[in-house]
Parts: structure tokens; C-alpha cells; sequence
């Protein structure tokens, strides 16, 4: 299991990452997913979606459009204080379509998503007025509301016992937990490296018995 670094965790604490009420200059990678909100229709579970490959993966019902831009915007301004690099994903790929962070030589995806409340669908007056003059008028068997809580994941964390998801609670919300997600990608990417170093000592010990073979 990955420790968290001291020192990152020690920079944290007095380098405090606050969401500001209102977005204010916004970094490259919130413009693109404000580009590719702009005019989107929500799709058949009330959500919509950031596309482009310059952009983290963003899922979010369209009220909650502003909210989730200040949060990648001060998520995508925290990374590059830290010297993180942002590496463009790639188009059409199932995985790795969206921008992801790189971290002492490890990459990782953020995402943010909003979870949606399915609830009976209810007509809409011009829906009843259709209905009540004897047109045929498809409904759907359910709706898709938002419930405003976000989940925040970092792609790439499963195994390390390194935190890599952060949800809304009633007492805490995934904006003030950006430090922690900082200190988690570079616990990630502490793993990462520790994993490769013990990764090449194997094949190092398993050439060894190889040649050693070979000479018998």
C-alpha cells in the first residue's frame, strides 16, 4: 500500500485550494468544456457531457453547468501551480478520450460526475394537451432528475490504497477536498514508480536465471 509523501502533504496543508463563488479568468481546460456544454441538449438521463480531448471528463445535469466549470477550472489551475502537465486524450478511444494529468511520470484521468434521481414521468401540459384532443403522444416510463451531488475520481487508482474518490456529503462537498486529490496524484504517482522499479527487478533476476541456464 502507497504512503502519502510528507512533504506533499506538507505543502498542502499551507497551500489551502479554494473554489471561488464566480469563475475569473478561466484556464484553457475550463473554456473547453464550457465550449462543448454551449448549447448541448441533455441526452436521455438529463446529463450533459464534455467531448473534446482538451478537457477532463465532465458529466453533469445543465443546472449545475456553473458549478462544475469553477470546479475544473480551480482543479485545472491547481495542477498546473504543481507543475503537473495535461496530456490531450485521445479522439474516439474508449478510455482515454479526455484530457488526463501527468505526475512524476505517472498519468491520470479526473472526472467529475453528477448522479441523476430516476423518478416517474410526468406530462408536460402541451404533452396533456396533445393527449386530451385524441393524438397519439409518446412518454417516456421515466425521468432523470439532478440531485447536485458530485463525484470526483482520479482513473488509475484501483489497488494502490491511495484515495481516488471524493463525493458530496451533507457535511462536505468534493470542492474542498481538491488538496487532497493534489496529495493523492502524487501518491499515485509515487506507486506507479514503485511498481516499474519492482517490475524491472524481476525481469532482472528472471534474465540472470535465463543466462545462467543457457550456459549450463
Amino acid at each position: 500500500m502507497s504512503t502519502i509523501d510528507p512533504v506533499s502533504a506538507a505543502y498542502e496543508a499551507v497551500h489551502p485550494i479554494a473554489v471561488p463563488g464566480e469563475l475569473s479568468r478561466p484556464h484553457a481546460v475550463t473554456k473547453a468544456a464550457s465550449r462543448d456544454f454551449k448549447g448541448q441538449k441533455a441526452d436521455d438521463y438529463g446529463a450533459i457531457r464534455s467531448k473534446g480531448t482538451d478537457t477532463f471528463q465532465v458529466r453533469i445535469h445543465p443546472a449545475s453547468t456553473e458549478r462544475a466549470l469553477r470546479l475544473v477550472d480551480t482543479l485545472a489551475k491547481a495542477c498546473h501551480e504543481r507543475g503537473f502537465e495535461f496530456c490531450e486524450g485521445k479522439a474516439g478511444s474508449r478510455y482515454s478520450a479526455h484530457l488526463s494529468v501527468k505526475v512524476d511520470g505517472g498519468v491520470f484521468s479526473p472526472s467529475i460526475d453528477e448522479r441523476m434521481r430516476r423518478v416517474p414521468y410526468r406530462m408536460t401540459e402541451a404533452e396533456l394537451a396533445r393527449q386530451s384532443k385524441g393524438q397519439y403522444v409518446y412518454t417516456p416510463n421515466r425521468a432523470y432528475q439532478p440531485t447536485g451531488e458530485f463525484t470526483l475520481k482520479l482513473d488509475g487508482g484501483y489497488g494502490s490504497g491511495v484515495q481516488s474518490l471524493w463525493k458530496d456529503s451533507r457535511h462536505q462537498k468534493v470542492e474542498t477536498r481538491l488538496n487532497d486529490v493534489m496529495i493523492s496524484l502524487r501518491a499515485l504517482a509515487a506507486y506507479r514508480l514503485e511498481g516499474a522499479r519492482k517490475a524491472e527487478e524481476r525481469q532482472a533476476r528472471y534474465d540472470i536465471i535465463q543466462q545462467a541456464r543457457a550456459d549450463c
